[in-house]
């Protein structure tokens, strides 16, 4: 699809107030815009932003070959905090027009999922730099933002279309230059420990306790628990026992829902 197209029939050009209203709990986090930008497993790319002007200037600039889509994310979600970020070439131009909106100061969550990737972008007014070290605080209630986004976008007929119309993407990784790369492998060998640590209660398992609960979790049993693991059902008991004192667990949900959070703090 040719750009003059994709943004002729584009929602974010036609609907632009929807798209602005639908952006506006974001304001009370003093955060003035907010894009998505998908990644399919074809590398086309799908988007939305809530300032229609600028999204009309990115496409017809070109700059969608140039932005932190295609840099070489490797984790499966990642941070970026946009100050920290050099930018060179086309991707420094578009960063110098993104600024002229009044717009700046980017937060990003990066997700890599197996076929495809997903931006999402937050920025606060331009010159509000201690925006910066606000966004980490405000994770949680940015993905609930991100949720319901998607929830009001799917049930509008006319804004759920955005997802259908797609331009693809050129391959130009090296405009956005991140900080070096780090050897996170070499990292994570380097600090093994024998224990996983729990944000719980300040507490902690050690391997062989976060074993058995993986597979309690998972809806084991005991019996079954223990033919895994090639151990005595009694010492899968003993073990769930610990694991409820040290996590305050009373019950298979709780520990679930221990499990859980433990399994996402170790990633």
């Amino acid at each position: 699809m040719k750009i003059c197209e994709f943004l002729q029939q584009h929602p974010v050009m036609n609907y632009a107030d929807d798209f602005h209203t639908l952006c506006q709990p974001l304001n009370k986090l003093d955060i003035i815009y907010f894009s998505h930008a998908h990644i399919d497993e074809h590398q086309n790319m799908s988007a939305v932003a809530s300032n229609a002007d600028f999204f009309q200037l990115y496409f017809q600039k070109g700059y969608h070959h140039f932005d932190l889509h295609n840099a070489n994310h490797k984790i499966s979600e990642e941070f970026v905090v946009w100050d920290s970020i050099t930018r060179i070439k086309e991707s420094a131009e578009l960063h110098q027009d993104f600024m002229s909106f009044n717009q700046g100061h980017t937060f990003s969550i990066v997700l890599n999922n197996k076929n495809s990737k997903d931006c999402f972008h937050f920025a606060t007014r331009l010159g509000n730099e201690s925006m910066n070290g606000r966004y980490l605080q405000l994770i949680t209630p940015l993905k609930r933002f991100i949720s319901y986004f998607k929830e009001k976008i799917d049930g509008s007929k006319q804004l759920s279309k955005i997802y259908d119309l797609k331009v693809p993407l050129l391959d130009h990784r090296g405009y956005i230059t991140e900080h070096d790369d780090f050897d996170l492998d070499l990292f994570e060998n380097s600090i093994k420990s024998k224990r996983i640590y729990s944000m719980i209660n300040n507490n902690y398992l050690t391997t062989r306790e976060m074993e058995c609960l993986s597979w309690l979790a998972q809806g084991k049993t005991l019996e079954e628990t223990a033919m895994i693991l090639s151990i005595t059902q009694r010492t899968v008991k003993a073990h769930v026992n610990s694991i409820k004192e040290k996590l305050g667990c009373t019950n298979q949900f709780q520990l679930g829902m221990a499990y859980a959070k433990l399994n996402e703090s170790s990633k």
